[in-house]
Parts: structure tokens; sequence; C-alpha cells
């Protein structure tokens, strides 16, 4: 295994893995959907204020007949703002260029009522039209709205952060009646309707691209997405509910003030707690799955480097059968199970006149089998990878082969195959014996030589022996 290249390939997928947040993709589009029905919220608060304005019913554009009255311009401005998030929210979720730019344009629009609201503020300060602290948001928005839709998200979020700290402040003052909260003076305040609409829209903008910018942790599938998500909701409205049933138990029951107090005290100790112990019963599960997790790397690890070292005693068992093979003194061949030429060593090579690189992925059969025994060759081994039978396996034959340059050589053949789960191939030691084939030719012509001679010999020497003999019987 090659680990030089592995660590690098690793490296980037924990690197991608960390930069992307591990982001839930259902989680993403539920939160843009959203963004997108917050984006109708705001356009019928506005639409419902204009409806007053132009049918004269007074109570449309404010909650109660003290507060403070929902501006006309307001109320266009709000209805721009909720058209533009619903529009960029579709084409997060479609694609749709014309969608984005139709946005922009709308933006655009309410972003020069907003700057002309705070120009003609500077210069006449009047009532009756929208206040400096509403415009400001409003541009906000806008500012927002339009890095969204460059996809420039930590800029759109953290531009939206400073809206929401700014109106913030006035929604709990009027959750509290406290006046300096939502307004410091006649022309700076806030209405209700347009506080919890800028509210509602920063939200929505944070939602638009939840995967990206500042709210990637909370779509995350990490412990800290989890958590952020479970706690969360707690940590914004917990303390508020608390404090909104102390102020109503201020103003219609009598409580002391030491009373609430320590009732506000008392409830948000109890949910601090309850948080904290929740939170550390997570940390602890995180915290024993990470370590399980870790000895599981520590035996993964031991198991790598053991492989790795089998692997290493593997290739150098290789290369030694193959120096071994290389420097025999035999042709050692060796093919695939379709014919084709995988090893030829260098005593091959003396032996048939073609290199290693000559031969490498050729037929075997167009090199060194001759075209009469051609045919049979590719029968044996079709049918050896059907049967599983071969008789000429790790036997020994004296067969002819052809070398380069077309003559016949006789050679001495033992053929073995790989055969565990499948065949991988053939194998053969080739031996040229055209010596020992020569050697045996000249010894039999000498013994033909020597029967020759022994014959004229025993024919020559039979006359004078028959005479002799003939001889000896007449003088006996």
């Amino acid at each position: 295994m090659d680990r030089t290249g592995a660590e690098p390939a690793l490296t980037r997928v924990v690197a991608d893995r960390g930069s992307d947040g591990r982001h839930g993709e259902r989680r993403v589009r539920s939160l843009t959907r959203a963004a997108g029905a917050f984006g109708v919220v705001v356009s019928v608060i506005g639409l419902v204020s204009i409806a007053g304005w132009v049918f004269g019913v007074p109570a449309l554009a404010r909650i109660t007949p003290a507060a403070v009255t929902l501006k006309f311009s307001t109320a266009l401005s709000l209805v721009g703002v909720g058209c533009a998030i619903t529009l960029l929210a579709h084409a997060e979720l479609t694609g749709s260029a014309r969608s984005r730019r139709a946005a922009l344009v709308v933006a655009l629009l309410v972003g020069l009522v907003g700057l002309g609201a705070l120009i003609e503020d500077a210069h006449t300060p009047v009532g009756g039209r929208m206040s400096p602290l509403t415009a400001a948001s409003v541009i906000g928005l806008v500012v927002a709205l339009a890095l969204t839709a460059r996809h420039l998200d930590r800029s759109a979020h953290a531009v939206t952060m400073v809206v929401l700290t700014v109106v913030s402040p006035a929604v709990v003052g009027y959750e509290y009646g406290v006046q300096t909260l939502y307004g410091l003076g006649r022309f700076n305040t806030m209405a209700v309707p347009t506080a919890g609409a800028i509210v509602l829209a920063g939200t929505a903008v944070l939602f638009l691209r939840p995967g990206a910018g500042i709210l990637s942790l909370l779509v995350g599938d990490t412990v800290g997405g989890v958590l952020t998500r479970l706690l969360l909701p707690w940590v914004c409205f917990g303390p508020n509910a608390v404090g909104a049933v102390v102020v109503i138990g201020l103003r219609h029951s009598g409580f002391a003030a030491p009373f609430a107090l320590a009732i506000v005290v008392t409830v948000l100790t109890i949910l601090g707690t309850v948080l904290v112990w929740f939170l550390g019963e997570r940390l602890r599960d995180v915290d024993l799955r990470r370590g399980g997790a870790e000895d599981a790397l520590a035996v993964a690890e031991r198991a790598l480097a053991e492989r790795d070292r089998v692997q290493q005693e593997l290739a150098a068992s290789v290369r030694r059968t193959r120096r071994i093979l290389a420097s025999a003194t035999d042709a050692y061949i060796a093919i695939d199970t379709s014919g084709r030429v995988t090893d030829w060593n260098e005593a091959a090579a003396a032996t048939f006149g073609w290199s290693r690189e000559d031969v490498l992925g050729k037929y075997l059969h167009h090199l060194i089998v001759p075209p009469s025994h051609a045919e049979a060759h590719q029968a044996g081994i079709t049918h050896y990878l059907r049967t599983g039978e071969a008789p000429i396996l790790g036997e020994k034959l004296e067969l002819e082969a052809l070398n380069r340059s077309g003559t016949l050589i006789p050679v001495d053949l033992t053929v073995w195959a790989d055969r565990d789960d499948s065949v991988d191939g053939f194998h053969a030691f080739v031996r040229d014996i055209t010596t020992r084939k020569r050697a045996e030719h000249n010894l039999r012509e000498l013994n033909a030589d020597l029967t020759e001679f022994a014959a004229i010999a025993a024919h020559d020497l039979r006359s004078p022996l028959t005479t002799i003999q003939m001889q000896v019987d007449l003088v006996l």
C-alpha cells in the first residue's frame, strides 16, 4: 500500500469534511423554504398596514390605539423586503437567475426609499414618515440581501446581525414596556409591527443560505450543530418568557419587586442547571464515542502496519523469485489464460531470439509454437479452463519449437498452472536439447558403424578360420 500517496488524500478528505461542517441537505433546504415563508409574512404585514392607510382603518397600522403607527413608506418598504426575500429563496431552491435579478431590483428600490427617508429626515425632521432607526434597519436589510445574492454570506450575515442587534431591544422594550428601548425621541420610535417584521426579515436573510456563513454551525450534523439547535431556543426565548411572566405578575398581581427578582433568579438558575447538565451528558457521550473511535483507529493502524509488513515481505519474495527465474539456465515462460506472454526470462530470450520487451502481451502460439501445433495448443488451454484437466501438466515432454529465425529446435518442456480460486495463467520451463539430440544422433551413427564393422570383421575372419579347421582335421 502506498502510504505516502494515501496520506495527502486522507488529509484532503478530512479538510473538506471539516470545512463543510457536514451539513444536512434537507435541513438547509427546509430553512431556505422557511425564509421564503417569512418573506411572505413580512410582505403581508406591510400590505395590511397599507390597507389601513388606504381605507382609513388605523387599527390595521398599529397594535393598540396608544401604540406608534406603522408609516406608509415603512409599509411599502416591508412589502418590498418581503418580496425580495421570497424571490431569493426561490432562486436558492431552483437556481433561477431571473428570480435572483428580480430580488436585486426590488431590494434596490427599497434601499432607495430608505435612503431617501434618511436624507429627508436629516434636512427637515418632521413626523408622519419612516423613522431614522427604521430607515437604517431597512437599508441594512437591503445591503444584506444584495450580499446574499452575490453569495458573500459571511458579510451578509454580519450586516444582518447588526440590524437584529439594533432592532431586538425595541422588541424587548415593547415586551416589558420600556420606551427608551424602542424609541429615543418622537421621530425615532419604531412601531411594534415594524420591529417584529424587521426581526422576522433579518431571520429570513440568515435562513436564505444557512449552509454558509455564521449559520453553518446551526445546520451541521456535528456535535456543535446538534447542541446549538437544542440549546439556542432555550437561551433566546427562555429568559424572555420568564421575564414576561414576571412583568405580568408585577402589573396585575401586585408582586413585590424582590419577590419577582427571586422568581427570575430561581427559574433562570434551574433552567441554566438543566441546560448545563444536558450539555454535560451530551459531551460525555461524545467523549466516550471519540475514545472508542480512537481505540478503533489504533487497531486499524496496527492492522495497516501488519498488512504493510506482509505486503513488503510478499514483494521481497516476488523479487527473489523473479531474480531466480531471471538467472535460471532454462528458459522460463509464463502466459495468461488467453495465451498471451506475461513473463520471459533471459534464458528464453537467448533460446528463442526474442527479448522480453518483444514478446510481452503477444500470443505464444504466434511466437514459438509450430503452426501444425498452434490449434492444439489453444484447444488444450480452453479444455483445461473448462474442465480443469490437462494430461501434459507436470509431465516432461520432448517437442519442437520455433525460434525467431523460423528454425525448429528440439526442446524439453515442463508445464504447470496456477489454480487457486481461478486460473491466473500457465508457466513452463523449456530447455533447448539441440546439443543432446545431436549427440544422440552421432551416437546412433557410431553404433551403426560399429555394428557394420563387426559384421564385416566377422565375415572376413570366417574364411581363414574355416581353412585352418580343415587343415587341422587332415593332420589329425
